[in-house]
Parts: structure tokens; sequence; C-alpha cells
């Protein structure tokens, strides 16, 4: 019971970190989204 346990915990941390890294990848990309826009309202103003 225990080492199949052991075997559950050990995938589950790679999908753990994909994880974190795409919700990463989707704060920064909304980051950039943003900022682009900010830049396209200071653009379209001038």
């Amino acid at each position: 019971m225990s080492s199949g346990v052991q075997v559950k915990v050990i995938e589950n941390i790679p999908a753990k970190l994909d994880a974190d890294e795409l919700v990463k990848g989707l704060r920064i990309r909304r980051n950039v989204d943003y900022i682009r826009n900010k830049l396209g309202s200071l653009i379209e103003t001038i």
C-alpha cells in the first residue's frame, strides 16, 4: 500500500510544477496584454 502512495506523490509533483509554470505563463501573458492595451490607448489619444 505505502509504495503505491509514494509513486502517486512522485507522479503528482511534476504535474504540480507544470501547473505552477502554466499559471506563471498566464499571469505574464495577461500582464503583457494589459501593458499592450495601455500603450495602445496612449497611442490612440496622441
